[in-house]
Order: structure tokens, then sequence, then C-alpha cells
């Protein structure tokens, strides 16, 4: 009987709850326009480059932890850091994350917390960014205030990661006189109960909050109020791919069972065994193409060894001949970054 088998596949439905908004493009435009000629990124590698635009940010201004510029918008910001004022440690964050989002990549800000958060005092969190490398294919962990990020085995690490091997990972500091390793070891582990970042739920913005060593779901922080936070202990709900892409296979024409059995005359579970092939599934499918890229502009896809099709929509009929069959589609970011590619091999054909 002929067969519909897949042989190869990374093709999942991303369940990543990534929020639905982020600055204008014009202001990611103006952002860049200012920035352009002072951050140098050719020639620089994917690492290199995120490397460079935390230490240019980082240099902006010093820290100053009660300047609160949640109301200024990251070129406002600048604007006012050339100027001589100071910052926190969720404004070095913004602005890494508005800088990465300007020249095409996905970036997030994330807030770390204590174990104690809610009742520990002041103190109890740091904000820090990540952003999704493709070529790495994970999130890496950017600390702008202390300009540091970790490794390990050289691979760079996300926050997640740096957290369950804080002990043997690596520390590095772009500044030549910077936060030592084991300062910053020393700093980093105090925030080792949950890392969080803004998603969005039914239209409602929320702290969606991962657990890390942290067991209780917290309702205050630093006495005060903490809204609209929903907690996982599911990794990957945090952490997993925001550029993927999700293929879902419709077929365009359904078996009738019910009619295949009367126009056959079939009777009895043996007899139905024994002609399974005249319910066969045809291999004609409309496939839908789903990403949570929150810079979605375009598809890349590739059938076999033909030449790749740009889908500015996200539906496509393939129809599969005998024999083995190949599929690739990424989603790719309006400046040129594309994402992760999700890839099948299947085959149609008899039993082999």
């Amino acid at each position: 009987m002929e067969k519909v088998l897949v042989l190869e596949t990374n093709n999942q439905l991303s369940q990543l709850k990534l929020p639905l908004y982020h600055p204008t493009e014009s202001e990611l435009l103006g952002l860049y326009q200012y920035v352009v000629n002072q951050v140098h990124l050719e020639s620089l590698s994917e690492l290199e480059q995120f490397l460079a635009i935390m230490n240019w940010v980082h240099k902006r201004f010093e820290h100053n932890g009660f300047n609160n510029g949640d109301h200024l918008t990251s070129l406002e910001l600048l604007k006012r850091a050339e100027k001589g004022e100071n910052f926190r440690c969720a404004e070095y964050a913004r602005i890494t994350r508005d800088l990465l989002l300007a020249f095409g990549y996905v970036a997030r800000v994330i807030r770390v917390l204590s174990e104690n958060a809610d009742y520990g005092g002041v103190g109890q969190s740091h904000v820090c960014s990540e952003v999704w490398s493709t070529e790495q294919e994970k999130w890496i962990f950017l600390d702008t205030q202390c300009n540091v990020y970790a490794s390990m085995n050289e691979t760079p690490l996300s926050y997640y990661e740096l957290i369950q091997t804080l002990e043997h990972a690596s520390i590095h500091c772009l500044l030549e006189k910077g936060v030592s390793e084991t300062v910053y070891k020393r700093f980093i582990s105090v925030y080792q109960g949950y890392v969080t970042t803004d998603a969005q739920l039914d239209g409602k913005i929320i702290d969606f909050v991962l657990h890390l060593k942290g067991k209780r779901q917290l309702l205050a922080f630093q006495a005060m109020q903490l809204s609209n936070a929903v907690y996982t202990q599911l990794v990957e709900d945090i952490y997993g791919d925001p550029t993927k892409t999700s293929i879902i296979f419709e077929y365009k024409e359904q078996v009738n069972p019910e009619k295949v059995i009367k126009e056959h005359g079939l009777n009895g579970s043996t007899t139905i065994a024994d002609q399974l092939h005249l319910f066969r599934a045809e291999p004609n499918f409309k496939l839908v193409f789903h990403t949570v890229n929150p810079m979605h502009n375009y598809f890349k896809v590739w059938f076999n060894q033909d030449s790749e099709r740009e889908l500015q929509h996200n539906q496509l009929d393939w129809h599969l001949e005998k024999g083995t069959h190949s599929i690739r589609v990424q989603s790719v970011h309006s400046s040129g970054v594309a994402g992760t590619v999700t890839k099948m091999v299947i085959r149609f054909g008899e039993d082999m």
C-alpha cells in the first residue's frame, strides 16, 4: 500500500508567548539613524555585533538606580545621556533591546528576581537583555550595566543557562578594568529566584515569570503590588525559538469512510483491515505556515532542490508525487535577518 511517511522533521508548534508590541518602525528608524555612524558592525560576526551594541550602550552613561526613564524613548534617553544624565539598569537594558531590534534582531528585556523579591527588602531585582541568535539557535544574555556576557565552553549562555551553571560558567566583561568574574558571580547570584519578560495574554501585557530557584508564586514585589504576573515552570515557554516557523498540513481531499464502506460492500473489521488501501490518504495538501516572530515580514520556502520562493502570505498548496520530498521554510525579518529553518523530509510510495 502507498503510504505517506515523515522521515525527518524539526517541525513543532511554537508555544512561546512573545509580546506583539515593540517600538514603532519610525522610532526604530530614528534610533538606527542616530546610532548607525557611531556603532560600526561591518565585518563583525553575529555575536560580535551583539557585544559591540552592548558595549556602545554601556559607555553612554553611568548607573543611577533612582532616575526612572520609563516615560522616555530610547532615543530620548540617549540624547539626555549626551548631556550628562544617568539612568538605571532598566534603561541600559531597554536601549540595548531597542538597538538590537533596530539592527534587525529579535531581542527582549528580562527582569531577574531574588527568591524573596516580595518581602526581602530593596534591591531584589536586576534588569538585563537577551537577544536571539540565529547562528546559535538560542537566547544570549547581555548585562549592559556591567558590560558582561557569559559562556560555557565558548558557547554564550542565556540567563537561565547561566544560573544553572553559575559555578562553572565563564564571565566576560568588555571593559579592561571592569567587574571581575568573582565579583560579578557574587552580584548575580542574588537574582536566582525568577526570570521574567513581557508577554501578551488575551490582549493584556503580563509579566511572564519562569521559576528558577524560587518555588513560590509571588503576589508582591518589594512589598508593593505585583499585578498581571503569570508563572510557568516550563523552560520552553520562555526560552523557545521565537523565529521558527511551524508547518500545518491540511488534506485538500477528505476521505469519507462511510462512503468507501458502502461503495465496496465492506462489513466487519477484518474485511476493512484487508482493504485498508481503499481509505488511503492522497498527499494533496494545503500548507499553512505559522510564526510567532514579532518582526516577521515574509517566508522563504524551498521544495526539494527547487530555488527559493518568497511568500508574502502564509498558505501554499503542495502535491506529492511518488518518491522522497523535502520542504524547508523560514521566517524573514524586514531587515533581511532570517529565522530558524524548519525542515521536513517526507516519502510517498509503496512499502519499502
